[in-house]
């Protein structure tokens, strides 16, 4: 098959992540893979220049065809969609999140190819509704694959806010992780030499977006919330970018949190087996890899009940909070602090739960819904 993957940007995200290891996946079954952006930052960054170079030593080939202004490119991004759609003819057109999901609704109007989308997040379109209107109108007989129930209850939610009828193919696919082998796994010396951090502390690790959704804010009150003396007891370091990383940076220095920020990481997932733990403190998510990544090297993750992050954890897993709880969250960090937890026996669970979300079995259950929805059997052409 020639299936064309549409994401937003090359860059730090995990819709992005999960779509590069899906075309890489499907390069190594036989398949003939593009990766389309339709936004290109600048600058661009390591986590970008890092996701290009892994799509480019599997032999797909990567096409950026917008630039950093989203409203500029939503002028002459169909257009060159349209034209990239004729030229190649895909058997099938995947678009990843909303800014792409839209780019392909307009895109798609001029061009008829079978579409699959993958619905990433448990919220869509909460802003910027009359976009989402105008997307989901051309999306009628897509594939339609949800990742977490979280994210399949926006999706339904969503066409019926839009008094739209939803697809009538839909399939639930968990994302898969790539695990680092042993030898590629860092160790205390590393977070030591590389990031200053300080091992005769309980070491915590934040990985994400300085935004709203990946409530930051929420695990700076809960620091707040916490005994002074205790909270000298863990270091956090903070890997990522995003609007709100200054207002943050400011707050610790201002409150004296033992924080530590640091630009995103590729290949952050090497880091995680220093760590003692990982805290995400979402408001909400699609099916979060970051928790997934670090259960899978046997490293607990801290997380809220947020809607597709709950379901990446084991059930009744107790390392979880209620979202936006500054109290239990401080809590829950104090009894970690005190011992009142094993984290070694927690990430030894954690790691056998993690198991089931490979690369290669999300691969291959998105090939198989490929040709179902296609009518395609056989090897691929």
């Amino acid at each position: 098959m020639k299936i064309l993957q549409v994401i937003t940007k090359f860059g730090l995200g995990g819709a992005e992540e999960v779509a590069i290891n899906l075309a890489t996946g499907l390069a190594q079954k036989g398949h003939q893979v593009r990766v389309v952006t339709v936004v290109a930052p600048k600058p661009a960054d390591q986590i970008g220049a890092f996701q290009k170079q892994r799509l480019e030593s599997a032999g797909i080939e990567t096409i950026e065809l917008g630039g950093p202004n989203s409203r500029v490119n939503a002028l002459y991004v169909p257009s060159r969609l349209a034209s990239l759609i004729r030229s190649w003819k895909p058997d099938l057109v995947h678009a990843h999140t909303d800014i792409p999901d839209f780019m392909v609704s307009l895109a798609t109007r001029r061009v008829k190819v079978p579409l699959v989308r993958t619905i990433h997040n448990s919220e869509l379109w909460p802003t910027h509704r009359l976009m989402g209107r105008i997307s989901e109108t051309n999306f009628n007989d897509d594939l339609v694959v949800h990742i977490s129930k979280g994210a399949k209850k926006a999706y339904l939610d969503l066409r019926k806010r839009f008094d739209m009828l939803p697809s009538k193919t839909q399939i639930n696919i968990p994302n898969g992780i790539p695990v680092p082998s042993l030898s590629e796994r860092a160790g205390r010396p590393s977070l030591e030499a590389e990031f200053g951090a300080d091992s005769s502390k309980l070491l915590l690790c934040f990985a994400g977006r300085f935004t709203s959704q990946k409530g930051f804010d929420v695990l700076l009150g809960a620091l707040e919330e916490m005994p002074e003396k205790t909270r000298n007891k863990l270091q956090i370091h903070a890997f990522g970018s995003g609007e709100d990383k200054e207002k943050f940076e400011k707050q610790v220095a201002r409150k004296g949190l033992p924080v530590l920020f640091h630009d995103p990481v590729p290949g952050l997932g090497r880091l995680f087996p220093a760590f003692d733990a990982v805290v995400m403190p979402s408001r909400f998510e699609g099916f979060a890899l970051v928790p997934l990544e670090c259960q899978a090297v046997g490293v607990p993750v801290i997380c809220t009940r947020a809607p597709g992050l709950q379901e990446t954890v084991s059930p009744d897993w107790p390392l979880m909070v209620p979202v936006e709880d500054t109290v239990e969250l401080g809590q829950l960090l104090t009894d970690i602090c005190d011992g009142k937890h094993d984290l070694k026996a927690l990430g030894a669970r954690a790691e056998k739960w993690a198991a089931r979300f490979s690369v290669p079995r999300m691969v291959a259950q998105y090939d198989d819904a490929y040709r179902k929805f296609l009518g395609v059997s056989g090897a691929s052409r």
